[in-house]
Formats: structure tokens, C-alpha cells, sequence
């Protein structure tokens, strides 16, 4: 019998996870699922009993991502004590990404010798161009070069961090860390992941068993309201690109509001988990408008028949749901993101107002690329024969 401990910081996670640790039981293996809400502030919901350990001593007076450095430090420094023996009562670790805490119980792991899992939610992108692509463009040389060396440094230097003792306090990226498995959504993410993942961490694109059914091709959701879905740029110290989306939220709310009374949507403004609503609040001066932080990102794809964004992952999942899917370039420097998933002929793009309206009025369903990106005919079964 071997003993998993899983850990989810979302729902999503939890929605991949407990498909897994249901079959773990029937063959006879013991689980436990460790939880932190009141440190990400993200209520989980567990359709079946499982054991729950809760690291109740750890709290937070909102969000760990909308806390300061500082107040971070100390949240993670208290987290490493309370679990500093939690490997003593689990033989392999299953986390949904490798954020500070998650990266400090992966320490406790590979420090004893035990077994470490991740499952990657979401399409893990990488738009970096090479020099020779950059001399090729049309657009400013400069800043795209500025770019390149500011993101290979940085590149450099979360590499840096993810092999040092200090890793849990210091930034990093997604897929730096060091763990025996990491299970992706498809090939893209798996490509995007082996090219900074360590050498020993063994990279799979079956899919995740939340998305074990059939592609829906054709758009099943009937309710009338559409969903925008946010990026954390602030969070990411690119308030430039914040002010850009707010602009495009802006006049996608201001074409919908011009349109006849009949024809109106109620649009829904899904804020990420490490933003603050603040900075969308002006937004509900509209009466057609709402925000959202809260729920699941999956469940909007039952609720909407387009989905926005600029450049979030989250959009391209819609596609398995027969969701409109479209990505808002009117304000956004295209160019920049044509080595991301957004040059996907699965994502309709807009460039201009009148691509927008014509968005709004009618639609347009891109279906092709969709499983090399998010494969749908793997992933419980064969995440089960890894790690089991």
C-alpha cells in the first residue's frame, strides 16, 4: 500500500485530482488531501469523503497573492515549520503547481527520499523569439531586443533560484521545479515544460483526467452572457499591460452597451485569483456587467457562449466545450504573442471595433489545433499507470 498525499490550492485541482485519488483507493492505497484555504482565500469542494489534513496554524488576512513581499516571507517561513515532518506519514506527493508553498513541501519530499508528482492544470505558453526572429520584424527592433536579454535573464536567474535552499522565498516560474513527474494538458505544455524542467523530471502530455471526454465542436451553451477573463499583470509587475486590458474591457463593454436593448449581454469580468477587484471596479458602473474571483473558471464555460481575453490560458479550454473563444488584440501588440497559443487557429482573434461587433452579433467557432493543445482522449488511466 502506498500512501499519497495530494495537495490542491484550487478547484481545478481538486477536479483533476479526485478523479485519481478515487481510483488510488480502489486499488487499495491510502489518500489524504492537504489543504490551505484559509491561506489562499479559494473555498475547495470535495465530491467524495476524503481524509483532510488543514494547516489551520497558517492564516492570512486575504489572498497570498495579494499580500505584500514581506508578509509573504513570514506566511511561508511559519508553513515550512508546520510541515517541516509531514513526509513521516506519506510515501509520494501530488501537487496542482509549484507555487511557494507548494515548492516547500516538495522540499520536505525530496529531502527524505520520497516520490513527488505535479499535475498542470491550464496551457503552460512561452512567446520568447530567438534574435534572428526579432531582426526580421517590422516592429521596434529595441524594445523586442530589451525584452529578449530582460527575459533571458530572468530565465537565468529562476533557474538560479529553483536549485538553491532558498527557493521557497525567492520568484520563480511555473515547471521550475524539481519533482519526478509532471503531468501536462497536452504536447504544447509538455514542449513548453521539457525546455526548462530539470533533466530527471519526467514530462508527460497525456492530458489531465478532468478532461477525459470527447471535443464538442459545435457550441452547446444557449445562456446570453459572455466571460472575460483576466491575466494577473499587475501581480506580474506589468502595469503597461494592465491598462491595456482594461482598455479593451472597456470597449468590448461599450460596443455591447451600444447595441439595441434585444441584443445586449451581460458581461462577466472573471478577475484572476491574484488580482484585486479594486481595480475593476469602476467597471460596474455598467449595469450589464459583473465581477467574479471567486468561482471556478470551468464552470463559466457552461454558463457563457464566448469566452474573452487577451492572453489567458483559461480561454483555450473553452474550445472543449464548444465555446466561442476569442482573444483581444486591439489594444495588444500581436506580434509580440505570435509564438503563443493565441496564433492558434482554435482562438479568433479581434484587431479592430468592428471585429468585436461582429464577435457580439454573430460568432465564429475555431475548432482546429484544439488537441494539441488540451488532449481529451488520455489522462486518468494513464496518470494512474505513473504514478501507481
Amino acid at each position: 500500500m502506498i500512501k499519497y498525499l495530494f495537495y490542491p490550492q484550487n478547484q481545478e485541482h481538486v477536479l483533476n485530482m479526485e478523479p485519481l485519488a478515487l481510483r488510488l483507493k480502489e486499488q487499495g492505497h491510502e489518500v489524504t488531501f492537504l489543504t490551505s484555504e484559509e491561506i489562499f482565500w479559494q473555498k475547495l469542494k470535495f465530491g467524495e469523503t476524503h481524509n483532510l489534513i488543514s494547516v489551520n496554524s497558517v492564516k492570512s488576512n486575504r489572498s497570498f497573492y495579494l499580500v505584500n513581499s514581506l508578509y509573504q516571507v513570514i506566511i511561508v517561513f511559519k508553513f515550512k515549520l508546520a510541515i517541516r515532518n509531514i513526509h513521516d506519514q506519506f510515501d509520494h506527493l501530488i501537487i496542482g503547481n509549484d507555487g511557494a508553498l507548494q515548492r516547500s513541501v516538495i522540499d520536505v519530499f525530496r529531502k527524505h527520499n520520497k516520490k513527488t508528482s505535479m499535475m498542470l492544470d491550464g496551457i503552460i505558453t512561452d512567446s520568447s523569439y530567438t534574435l534572428r526572429e526579432i531582426f526580421k520584424m517590422e516592429s521596434d527592433k529595441a524594445k523586442m531586443l530589451f525584452r529578449f536579454f530582460k527575459m533571458r535573464l530572468k530565465k537565468g536567474l529562476f533557474k538560479l533560484f529553483s536549485r538553491t535552499a532558498l527557493n521557497t522565498y525567492l520568484p520563480s516560474e511555473v515547471g521550475w521545479s524539481c519533482v519526478d513527474n509532471i503531468f501536462v494538458i497536452g504536447e504544447y505544455s509538455k514542449r513548453v515544460i521539457e525546455r526548462r524542467c530539470c533533466k530527471k523530471t519526467n514530462v508527460f502530455g497525456f492530458g489531465l483526467p478532468r478532461f477525459v471526454k470527447k471535443v464538442v465542436k459545435e457550441s452547446q451553451c444557449v445562456k446570453n452572457s459572455i466571460v472575460f477573463f483576466t491575466s494577473a499583470f499587475k501581480w506580474h509587475a506589468k502595469k503597461e499591460l494592465h491598462e491595456l486590458q482594461v482598455k479593451d474591457i472597456e470597449l468590448l463593454i461599450t460596443i455591447n452597451n451600444n447595441l439595441d436593448e434585444s441584443l445586449r449581454k451581460a458581461i462577466i469580468i472573471k478577475v484572476h485569483p491574484r488580482e484585486s477587484l479594486d481595480d475593476y471596479m469602476h467597471l460596474l458602473k455598467n449595469e450589464n456587467v459583473r465581477l467574479d474571483s471567486q468561482t471556478a473558471p470551468v464552470m463559466f464555460f457552461h454558463e457563457s457562449n464566448k469566452l474573452f481575453s487577451n492572453i489567458s490560458t483559461c480561454i483555450l479550454e473553452g474550445t472543449t466545450y464548444g465555446v466561442n473563444v476569442i482573444s483581444m488584440m486591439n489594444h495588444f501588440d500581436y506580434e509580440k504573442y505570435q509564438k503563443s497559443f493565441i496564433s492558434s487557429s482554435a482562438i479568433v482573434k479581434t484587431f479592430s471595433d468592428e471585429d468585436v461587433l461582429d464577435i457580439l452579433l454573430n460568432g465564429e467557432q475555431g475548432v482546429e489545433e484544439m488537441c494539441y493543445f488540451i488532449n481529451t482522449e488520455g489522462g486518468l488511466s494513464d496518470v494512474l499507470g505513473v504514478i501507481s
